[in-house]
């Protein structure tokens, strides 16, 4: 009778061993912990879907009469402005303009500038079509 063995790596990222006796998927406890890292996926799009159902759970709250919890909604309001002003500027940091950012959110161009330069964003000029035409004009 021929037992046919099958031999079994680690499944963590970089690591490939051949896995000891009754280990399963991973060799040791710190692969298992960089395994189960890799395997927990956060998709952006999932996350923002559930805050905004949150956002509109508490307002559901505050319509309710409960007036002591206004005052979070509003502290929440204020720090999601800053969040995305400070996005913005990350965003433009690598290179996006305020027409990509429009074009996210339905927006204008000029409507964004706007919003992020009341909103205590940096200003900045960069719009990646208008400053390729600006460089052209001064040549």
């Amino acid at each position: 009778m021929t037992v046919n063995v099958q031999e079994r790596h680690c499944e963590a990222p970089g690591c490939g061993k051949e896995l000891p006796g009754r280990r399963r998927r991973f060799c040791s406890d710190l692969c298992r912990v960089r395994g189960q890292r890799a395997e927990r996926v956060v998709d952006g799009s999932e996350f923002a879907q559930a805050a905004i159902r949150m956002v509109r759970a508490l307002a559901t709250r505050v319509g309710g009469s409960d007036i002591a919890t206004f005052g979070a909604l509003w502290e929440l309001r204020a720090e999601t402005d800053r969040a995305i002003a400070e996005a913005i500027d990350d965003l433009h940091a690598k290179g996006f303009s305020y027409t990509d950012l429009a074009a996210e959110t339905g927006w204008t161009r000029q409507g964004m500038r706007q919003w992020h330069l009341r909103h205590g964003g940096q200003a900045s000029d960069y719009d990646g079509s208008q400053a390729e035409d600006r460089e052209e004009a001064d040549v």
